[in-house]
């Protein structure tokens, strides 16, 4: 894998979760501080959780890299994805939530807060492997 395609999963994630915030919310503004104190708190434990995950090491290719396969991903992937399908699920059966303010600041918070253990993650192991590699 080239290392830029280490970045796939976090901006896809921070798209879906701006775009959510900003179009599925009836205050926007706040629910877009919300997901930016979210992006922070999950950077923070993502860092955390992939601390002791394997590292990134050097592919054969010039540029590629090898990122062994936890099962770390695959299950915070499948955590975000059914939180956002009962989050919208709640929506839908209660409209009512739509014009809830903390119901806009819960919305964006968990929002930046799935984003952010990728980013959290993903920048552990590039500036991990960035460092290691001038050594």
């Amino acid at each position: 894998m080239r290392i830029d395609r280490l970045f796939f999963m976090p901006v896809l994630f921070l798209i879906w979760a701006v775009y959510s915030v900003l179009n599925e919310t009836t205050f926007p503004n706040s629910a877009f501080l919300a997901l930016i104190v979210g992006i922070f708190v999950g950077g923070g434990i993502g860092w955390g959780l992939w601390r002791s995950q394997p590292r990134l090491r050097k592919g054969n290719e010039d540029g590629s890299i090898i990122r062994s396969g936890t099962p770390l991903n695959l299950s915070l992937i499948l955590t975000v994805f059914i939180v956002k399908f009962i989050i919208s699920a709640m929506m839908s059966i209660n409209s009512n939530l739509l014009y809830s303010f903390n119901f806009n600041l819960l919305f964006g918070f968990i929002c930046g807060l799935s984003d952010g253990v990728f980013w959290g993650g993903t920048l552990n192991l590039f500036i991990h492997y960035k460092n290691n590699k001038k050594e």
